[in-house]
């Protein structure tokens, strides 16, 4: 009864036992997995973890030799996975297509001379299915290679093609502690696919290819003539194994001819292949009843019902799934020859994407753009990363390349990025990405007047002119955007921060990049505005069902609302506590919670928000409110959704009920017709009552069910409606009954209709229901509606809500793919109306009214331009001209723009510019800067000199150090404490009205300081060729603050400034955290900052840290166990963590992941076991120095 590559299972064959016996046979690959766990610690040991996840504790990050530009579609244990994968293919096995000579080494021309049984011991014990057979052309000698089985041997031997591959990386995933499948291709090929928690679906990972979550790939890459393939799960611990036909998964073309003609080869009909299926899987169920838990039981049921439904509907929606690149190559591993001889080099050959396409517009990588980063904002803090041209070395999203008071908000690909932030309330409203300056441009026109922008340029972004004349290409954003470079360097890139329409900008970087190394330049603006959402009525909190936080903050204080309580609330009384809560926290920007949840608080870090699931198999009911302007709250608020119109079949209804049926009249003493087709025309469901006057069951349960349906229609209109049907020969007593009723009814004269109506639906007692849907016409509840509506009214409004819900999940498949097709094409046809509505300014907050354009008369314009360009010294001659030729390209004349509120002394701001990583660059003269940085804080005391460290050797400076009026000093910024070289004071004159200037030359290995000021002489040891100078200056009306800079093993590669304007005091800006030290890890940092921010309350830290050490403990004991790397938020251990303001975010930094799944938020442990100890160690140490241990 076991199948083979060269015998498939006949029908006569496939019988209860033979197929049994079969699917035992390949599901013992998976539980080998779990045999001995030995073999999977010694395999675990083998993974280089330290290699595979980022570590963000680094001061300087490198990016994995395994991350690749799709990494950003992926976080957590699924990017491990994706990277695992490849580590497993790159560095960790060895594909053969046939096996080196065992005695000249010969790897050529090796000659197949058939394969044999396993006769050695060694082939024994390894396992072997069979052992192939070659001969070597040179040396004439014998070759065999085994294709073994055995986990262990393969540890040992790492080579092989598709059966070892798969069955070695199911191995190195167990050991991480997946959960994995082992899939059985029946034409000749396998893999495995993981669980994850984050996607709540199976996801593939083939190690041959290394590539994970293309299931398309074999169809319509390859070209594979697929037929079944069959995933078989061991359980893992204490679940049951399961075998599931999952073709579907793989392919668009189930039920073409073709493929259900393969199908049939194996079995005759898809009805007797899943009920042998279903067969299969009760034993096997009931054979682990013994060991199998309650809870993973509950969980793998749940499981089976998501793919269920996910496999049931694949392919109603397989015209809506695109095939990505990746899915479309022919197979890469093995020889050419062996790929071809099995056909499967792909029927669509298609080069790997490099540089992206250029012909986008807009492109918006965001479910939801706008996004309020605080309540109250006592600074406006504001990034821009100039990025070089050359974006080889980038790893994308950049989304870091524009930070709003810590919300990372750039759309981060190659392009011109920009973000529009309210200046009034400092929301994010819109972060969009543009391929060309014209669209762009475009865009910019439209913003309005007094709106903050941020501008970051990464790559290359396409223009039909040379950039050295910007006013042509983008006149909108020169006009607009004060003190806009007019002309561009080809080698440059540009970064923006400032106000539309007003003048000057506050930061303008035009950096020139000369070299291949990877690296940017990064500038900070921080404004001081009396933000305050509470006292004003310009914020509106609103709701919304289509997406959830990425993560939350914490969960809702006990004061505010025991546990228990929020369980049980109304959504109106968890409205009501949350905002008392964020009332306390400005940081606190939403809630997001559910019926019989908890509530769990959001800040930053939810952005950007995830959608919620789709797909009504695992879709919850989750309610996610969040602050917005209020002017355009409303475009937002999930209430305002698009109404779905639902085709009723009103044939059936009709000739069910006639052409009319009965409703009360206003006095309720009669009853008025209405049509049959009106009656029922978007409802969702009917119901038909059969129920009489003189019945005092029917008298008693009328109230409950008139109650259910009056709560049901009062948030939900068009879910219900309720037809009566009465055999009562008085017609008196009929109305007098139905009067007392909200519903309609069959009239009172159809009584031969009543009749066939009862016969048809087999009324055997009254009351009764039968729930009907009105697309299928199929009755989905009818033996156990009555008590649903008992049980739904006893237990309020989310009672009835949830028992509507529940005859929803009744309704036939059909039903459902015809009603998620009709909401796609809304949804879409919607998106395309509002974009085009906001493109013609149909929201004004977003969109401003393009002002009338007024003729120019040529002879003024050339007039007005020779004016100017003479007045700036140029000559007569060529001013003229230069004037005629603007007016003959077009070039409007640039307004006059004044300085915004914000440049008023009511306004504070702080400059710094900074280079980070490595590259050589020069400030060029188009790199100006207005006003920067809060972010790095400033010392009270004024900045009296500055140290500097001067390599005896190279003559470069490799350390700085500022000093303070009173002695104090600052952090020594140095490449290492060993550093050898002499210290120079530069003394200075840090008075408003100086004019202090610094000067120096860079090249790739650090920065040569030419002068500061006159106390530093200029020698000739600072003479170096190949260098590029840079100044940096401080204006007028600012004095010199710190310093800031990017350093490598050879010295200081870049220098910057930061400054504070005069008048300033030090009490209003932004307080320095003192305890921070320069080379201290992130983890550190965030643990010394929590402890400020839970109001020294060391304790509550200390708890946090004990209970994340005893899931450490548990997972390092059954590292392999998933239930030990990943747990509810909301259980009890980890809900006291949840309760501790920032414990969410220690644990984050202690590498725990908090993360929403479909249906509920979950902790997982990262499986660098090792790091997380040290993690845990080094915030231990925080608190022993604080006291706390």
């Amino acid at each position: 009864a076991l199948i083979n590559r060269k015998k498939a299972m006949t029908t006569k064959e496939l019988t209860k036992e033979g197929a049994s016996k079969w699917f035992l046979h390949r599901l013992s690959s998976a539980l080998k997995w779990e045999e001995d766990a030995e073999l999977l610690k010694e395999c675990r040991s083998l993974i280089p973890f330290s290699s595979l996840i980022d570590d963000e504790s680094s001061l300087l990050f490198i990016p994995s030799r395994y991350s690749r530009p799709d990494d950003f579609k992926y976080e957590g244990d699924d990017l491990l996975l994706k990277r695992l994968t490849l580590w497993f293919k790159l560095d960790f096995m060895t594909w053969v297509n046939s096996p080196p000579c065992s005695f000249c080494g010969c790897k050529e021309n090796m000659v197949v001379l058939g394969s044999r049984e396993p006769i050695t011991q060694e082939e024994k014990d390894g396992e072997a299915n069979r052992v192939e057979v070659y001969n070597c052309p040179l040396c004439n000698t014998e070759t065999t290679f085994p294709r073994y089985n055995s986990p262990r041997k393969l540890l040992q031997t790492r080579q092989g093609r598709c059966g070892e591959f798969a069955n070695l990386c199911g191995l190195v995933c167990r050991s991480v502690g997946f959960e994995v499948r082992y899939i059985l291709d029946s034409t000749d090929h396998v893999w495995v696919e993981v669980w994850s928690y984050r996607q709540d679906r199976w996801i593939m990972a083939d190690s041959c290819e290394g590539k994970i979550d293309a299931p398309l790939m074999y169809e319509s890459g390859w070209g594979k003539k697929l037929s079944h393939i069959f995933a078989f799960a061991s359980g893992v611990c204490d679940g049951y194994p399961t075998v599931v036909d999952v073709t579907k998964r793989y392919t668009r073309k189930f039920f073409s001819e073709e493929m259900q003609s393969r199908r049939a080869e194996f079995c005759s009909s898809e009805e007797t292949l899943q009920v042998l299926l279903a067969q299969v899987n009760a034993s096997w169920k009931t054979a682990a009843s013994r060991t199998a838990s309650a809870a993973r039981v509950s969980e793998m049921e749940r499981r089976e019902k998501i793919e269920a439904h996910f496999l049931q509907t694949s392919q109603s929606r397989a015209t809506e799934i695109e095939t990505n690149a990746e899915e479309c190559e022919g197979r890469l591993s093995g020889s050419l020859a062996w790929r071809a001889s099995r056909d499967e080099l792909g029927t669509l050959q298609i080069t790997k994407p490099g540089k992206k396409s250029t012909d986008r517009t807009i492109t918006a990588s965001f479910h939801r753009e706008s996004f309020l980063p605080r309540t109250i904002l006592d600074f406006l803090r504001m990034r821009a990363i100039c990025v070089p041209p050359n974006i080889s070395n980038t790893v994308l999203p950049l989304h870091q390349a524009i930070v709003v008071s810590e919300v990372e908000c750039a759309v981060g690909e190659e392009g011109l990025n920009i973000v529009i932030v309210d200046e009034q309330t400092g929301c994010i409203l819109q972060s969009r990405l543009f391929a060309s300056w014209d669209n762009a441009n475009s865009f910019v026109n439209m913003v309005p007047d007094g709106r903050i922008i941020i501008l970051s340029m990464i790559g290359v972004v396409s223009s039909s002119k040379s950039l050295s004349d910007m006013p042509s290409i983008a006149p909108a954003i020169c006009s607009r955007l004060g003190g806009f470079p007019t002309s561009i360097d080809d080698d440059a890139n540009i970064a923006f921060i400032g106000q539309v329409g007003f003048h000057p900008g506050w930061v303008v970087l035009a950096v020139s990049f000369s070299s291949e190394l990877p690296g940017s330049v990064k500038a900070d603006v921080s404004v001081k505005h009396s933000f305050n959402g509470y006292s004003t009525s310009n914020i509106t909190l609103v709701e919304d069902h289509h997406v959830i936080p990425r993560r939350v903050f914490a969960r809702l204080s006990e004061d505010i609302m025991p546990l228990a309580t929020q369980l049980l609330a109304s959504d109106e009384q968890k409205r009501l506590a949350a905002i008392n809560a964020m009332k306390s926290n400005p940081a606190l920007v939403g809630y997001v919670t559910k019926h019989k949840y908890p509530i769990y608080l959001f800040s930053v870090s939810a952005f950007p928000m995830q959608p919620t699931p789709k797909d009504a198999a695992v879709a919850a009911d989750w309610k996610t409110c969040y602050y917005l302007p209020t002017a355009i709250a409303p475009k937002m608020d999930s209430k305002s959704s698009i109404p779905i119109e639902i085709p009723v079949n009103t044939t059936f209804f009709t000739s069910l009920f006639g052409q009319v049926l009965n409703r009360n009249s206003d006095s309720k003493t009669s009853s008025i017709n209405v049509p049959t087709q009106d009656a029922l025309a978007g409802k969702r469901l009917v119901a038909l009552y059969f129920s009489e006057h003189w019945c005092p069951p029917c008298r008693s349960f009328t109230p409950m069910f008139s109650k259910f349906y009056s709560t049901l229609l009062a948030t939900q209109p068009e879910a219900l409606e309720v037809v009566f049907v009465s055999k009562e020969k008085d017609p008196a007593l009929f109305q007098g009954y139905f009067s007392k009723m909200p519903w309609l009814a069959v009239p009172f004269g159809e009584l031969f209709r009543k009749e066939s109506l009862s016969s048809r639906y087999g009324i055997r007692g009254i009351p009764a229901v039968v729930v009907i849907d009105t697309i299928s016409c199929t009755v989905i509840c009818q033996e156990q509606a009555r008590s649903d509506i008992m049980r739904g009214s006893q237990s309020g409004e989310q009672g009835v809500k949830d028992t509507y819900n529940h005859w929803l999940s009744l309704v036939p498949e059909e039903s459902m793919i015809i009603l998620e097709s009709i909401k796609l094409s809304l949804e879409e046809t919607a998106a395309q109306s509002v974009g085009a509505k906001d493109a013609g300014g149909a929201n004004s907050y977003l969109v401003r009214n393009l002002p009338e354009i007024k003729p120019i008369n040529p002879s003024e314009l050339i007039k007005n331009y020779f004016t100017e360009l003479v007045a700036q010294g140029v000559n007569p001659t060529t001013a003229a001209a230069d004037a005629i030729r603007r007016v003959a390209s077009g070039r409007q004349p640039m307004p006059d723009l004044k300085p915004g509120s914000f440049d008023s002394v009511f306004w504070e701001k702080q400059i710094c510019l900074q280079a980070a990583s490595l590259p050589e660059f020069k400030w060029t003269d188009g790199c100006c800067y207005f006003s920067d940085d809060a972010h790095i804080s400033t010392f009270q005391p004024p900045l009296q000199a500055i140290l500097c460290l001067v390599s005896t050797s190279m003559r470069n400076i490799t350390g700085v150090q500022s000093v303070f009026v009173g002695g104090c000093r600052g952090a020594q910024h140095l490449s290492s404490p060993d550093k050898e070289g002499e210290w120079v004071e530069l003394k200075l004159e840090n008075e408003p009205e100086s004019n202090i200037e610094i000067k120096g030359e860079t090249n790739k290995t650090g920065i040569f300081m030419q002068s500061l000021d006159s106390n530093m002489e200029q020698g000739d040891s600072f003479k170096h060729e190949n260098l590029t100078p840079f100044s940096l200056s401080v204006l007028p009306g600012y004095v010199f603050s710190g310093l800031h800079g990017a350093i490598v093993s050879t010295g200081i590669t870049a220098l910057g400034v930061i400054c504070k304007k005069s008048h300033c005091s030090s009490s209003d800006a932004p307080s320095p955290d003192k305890k921070n030290k320069p080379g201290m890890k992130p983890h550190i940092q965030f643990a010394m900052r929590v402890i400020v921010l839970c109001g020294n309350d060391l304790t509550l830290i200390r708890n946090v840290v004990i209970l994340a050490k005893k899931y450490l403990e548990n997972a390092k004991k059954q590292p392999f166990n998933p239930k030990f790397r990943v747990f509810k938020l909301n259980n009890k251990v980890s809900d006291r963590m949840a309760q501790v303001p920032h414990g969410l975010d220690l644990l984050n930094v202690m590498h725990f992941s908090v993360f929403c799944s479909s249906l509920e938020y979950l902790v997982s442990l990262s499986p660098d076991l090792n790091r997380i100890e040290k993690a845990i160690s080094d915030v231990e140490g925080v608190l022993s120095e604080s006291g706390a241990l």
